[in-house]
């Protein structure tokens, strides 16, 4: 979760370097071979944003979901979204907590940068689409295109900041899991501690009254008159 978080961060990052180069493309003095170099910035900001989504952590991809043997996005340069999707596997992966509760821990690569509708085309906020639709309107010079991609670059960063924040909710919610967990501990360590205590404080009473009793008994027995039926007898003739 750390390394999606710290991912992520950098994708934001890039978010906001792609609003820059926008806003510098939609200028309407910057020239065309201005804007033909924009573009080429635009897409090594996507490559990077690929990558990003190609990240892994110990051998595993962190944003491709339940298959996580392989990346979920391929650069493509020839898609309307500049990428290729590899990967449709959901994430289903969940984390129970000390009192039986469960939550969501991770993000696939499409719900991130490559949200859809539900006909599967590019959603609004989509961040590969945004992004490759504003190197494309760069590259030819396209003022209507490029004042429309700056819309939706910046409906991108606003949607990315939100899975962000995802990330950040479910790290404070292993942080609370993890004290509630440590503090169930501690009081079932106290309980055990207090019970093993109590029983040896009852068994050593119960010790010290046995003993006494004996004594008693023992004390009893010594003190009464070991006199025979044959010194009765013959005290009585």
């Amino acid at each position: 979760m750390n390394t999606a978080e710290s991912a992520l961060e950098s994708a934001s990052s890039l978010m906001e370097q792609v609003g820059s180069l926008a806003a510098e493309g939609a200028n309407s003095t910057t020239t065309a071979s201005e804007r033909t170099a924009l573009s080429q910035q635009v897409e090594q900001v996507l490559s990077q944003l690929v990558s990003t989504s190609q990240t892994q952590y110990n051998g595993t991809y962190v944003f491709s979901g339940d298959d996580a043997t392989a990346p979920s996005y391929q650069l493509d340069l020839n898609s309307p979204t500049g990428v290729d999707q590899l990967i449709t596997a959901p994430s289903t992966r969940l984390i129970q907590d000390a009192t039986g509760q469960t939550f969501a821990v991770s993000l696939t690569a499409q719900k991130i940068f490559d949200d859809q509708n539900p006909d599967g085309s590019p959603a609004p906020d989509n961040v590969f689409a945004a992004v490759n639709s504003l190197r494309v309107a760069l590259a030819n010079n396209d003022q209507t295109g490029i004042t429309n991609a700056v819309s939706s670059v910046q409906l991108a960063q606003n949607y990315l900041q939100q899975q962000l924040a995802f990330y950040g909710g479910v790290q404070d919610e292993v942080t609370n899991s993890i004290t509630v967990a440590q503090n169930f501990q501690t009081q079932y360590q106290t309980a055990l501690s207090d019970e093993t205590s109590t029983n040896m404080a009852t068994a050593a009473v119960d010790l010290t009254q046995e003993q006494d009793s004996m004594q008693a008994a023992i004390q009893s027995e010594a003190s009464m008159p070991h006199t025979s039926l044959f010194s009765l007898l013959n005290s009585g003739g």
